[in-house]
C-alpha cells in the first residue's frame, strides 16, 4: 500500500480458489481438445454439414475458452489495483485478460463500508470474478472490491480511504 499526500495506491492480491482453478483448467483442456478435433475435421475434408456444427458449436467453444482462461488467470495470479487521487477512484484488475480499469468520481462517493454478506448475492458472483469485502454507493449502485480480503484487512483499507475522503465519523465506527 502506497500512501502519499495526493494519492493512495493499494494492491490486493487474489487468494486462489482451487476449485475454480481446477474447473477452469479442465474447461481449457476440453476446449483445446475440441479445437484440435474441429481442425482435424476441416483438414481431412470431413466438414460438418449443418449450421450448428459449422458455426454455433465452435463459437460457443471459443467464447467458453476465453471465459475459462480469464477465470483461470484471475484465480491463479489476479490482483486488484485501487488508486485514489483527489479526483478519482480507479479499480484495475491485473493478471487476467479482457479486464479494463473502471474509474469513479470521488465527489460522488460518500463513504466506504464493509460489504454485507448475502447468500444469494455471493452465489451469483460470476466465478468470483466480481464482488468484494469493501463497498461504496455510486449513483445508486453498490460497487464492491477486495474479493479475498480478510475483514481486518478490509477495515484498515476502509479507514485509509475514508480518511482520504475526510469521512472520519464513518471510520470511527469500524
Amino acid at each position: 500500500m502506497t500512501d502519499t499526500k495526493e494519492d493512495i495506491v493499494i494492491f490486493i492480491k487474489k487468494r486462489p480458489d482451487w476449485f475454480i482453478l481446477f474447473i477452469s483448467g479442465a474447461s481449457i483442456i476440453f476446449a483445446a481438445i475440441m479445437a484440435i478435433y474441429f481442425a482435424y475435421l476441416f483438414y481431412t475434408g470431413d466438414h460438418p454439414t449443418n449450421i450448428f456444427d459449422k458455426i454455433v458449436f465452435p463459437t460457443v467453444v471459443i467464447f467458453g475458452e476465453v471465459f475459462a482462461i480469464k477465470a483461470f488467470l484471475w484465480h491463479y495470479r489476479g490482483e486488484e489495483k485501487v488508486t485514489m487521487t483527489t479526483a478519482i477512484l480507479r479499480i484495475e484488475k491485473i493478471g487476467s485478460i479482457l479486464n479494463f480499469p473502471v474509474t469513479y468520481k470521488i465527489e460522488k462517493i460518500k463513504k466506504f463500508l464493509l460489504s454485507e454478506k448475502k447468500w444469494l448475492e455471493n452465489m451469483t458472483d460470476g466465478y468470483k470474478l466480481s464482488g468484494g469485502e469493501i463497498q461504496f454507493l455510486y449513483f445508486g449502485e453498490i460497487i464492491k472490491f477486495g474479493q479475498t480480503l480478510k475483514r481486518e484487512e478490509a477495515k484498515e483499507i476502509i479507514r485509509k480511504l475514508n480518511k482520504k475522503l475526510n469521512n472520519e465519523p464513518h471510520t470511527q465506527r469500524l
